[in-house]
């Protein structure tokens, strides 16, 4: 912009806008927010100072090895600002693109290809604790007591809630700008939006996103060389049998290929281990191997807690 206003050469300020498409991704975005808002703001000046007159360009795509392949795009006013793609088959040699017409277009070649890496390099270090949430003896005769009235959710209501923290810090090659945490969810759980939704206001996280089997956390950014956490309530809405591992990935917004991706399960102590269950939707299982819990173990807590309570009165 600034040479914009000092320059009345439009050639000139024409190779600084070459420049800055070069980085730019097919979709228009740089690496991080505040650069994107940046260049859209210098290209919209550019393309008001440059005025065109015309925009008519005809694209076509051939291949040396394969002479039926011709694809063809037509650029005009009506449709600039739509994103033309046209797939190239594998294993093509030369690709020849003819352009003709008057004005200026951008055109992005993108290519991918498979290669060995270690499986050891990951770009950020993550840990992942899931464990049962110790209620007090408050917090748990008033979750019993809300539910006396309805004896149809009273099993529903007692069972335990479980936390979930993920901490996440990113490597030295590893990108600035906004980081993911995708935490799958397992089976049978369900995320709890009150926690979501505190991180939010707390400015620790900038959205989130739930679905039936995982959790987006958008996160501002990570610095070099700090950490990350969040943690939220996981409560569980049936129970499963032999209950299978989930997983959490983080990866940088911008460069989603950033990424390290780990596996989480209960302890191996965990109750939630102990049940053989005939479908995901049944109440009824039957325990894999001993030391499950009670069948109603709040309901026991609770008896024996009132008893105490009018022995500790009678003296």
């Amino acid at each position: 912009m600034t040479f914009i206003n000092e320059l009345d050469s439009v050639n000139y300020v024409a190779t600084l806008v070459q420049w800055l498409s070069s980085r730019m991704s097919p979709k228009g975005s740089l690496q991080t927010t505040q650069d994107t808002a940046l260049a859209l703001q210098a290209l919209t000046r550019y393309a008001t100072y440059a005025k065109e007159n015309s925009l008519d360009l005809s694209c076509q795509v051939t291949l040396s090895n394969n002479k039926d392949f011709k694809k063809s795009v037509k650029i005009k006013r009506d449709n600039a600002t739509v994103l033309n793609k046209i797939e190239i088959d594998q294993g093509s040699e030369k690709i020849f693109v003819n352009v003709k017409g008057s004005g200026t277009g951008i055109l992005y070649f993108n290519y991918t290809y498979k290669a060995k890496v270690p499986d050891n390099i990951c770009k950020f270090n993550i840990t992942a604790n899931f464990e049962q949430k110790h209620l007090s003896q408050f917090e748990i005769l008033t979750r019993i007591s809300r539910s006396v009235e309805d004896r149809n959710v009273r099993h529903q209501n007692i069972r335990p809630d479980y936390r979930m923290e993920v901490c996440a810090s990113p490597n030295e090659d590893t990108p600035d700008g906004m980081v993911i945490f995708e935490v799958g969810l397992l089976s049978g759980f369900k995320a709890n939006a009150t926690d979501l939704e505190r991180l939010v206001n707390e400015g620790k996280i900038d959205l989130y996103a739930i679905s039936s089997s995982k959790v987006d956390i958008y996160v501002p950014s990570i610095p070099r060389n700090t950490t990350a956490c969040v943690n939220f309530t996981l409560e569980q809405e049936f129970t499963v049998g032999q209950l299978q591992s989930s997983y959490v990935k983080v990866y940088a917004y911008y460069e989603p290929d950033f990424s390290c991706e780990r596996l989480y399960t209960p302890d191996k102590t965990s109750p939630l281990l102990k049940f053989l269950c005939d479908s995901e939707n049944t109440d009824v299982c039957a325990c894999a191997e001993g030391g499950c819990p009670p069948a109603d173990p709040l309901i026991k807590f609770l008896k024996k807690t009132r008893t105490n309570f009018r022995r500790g009165g009678a003296a």
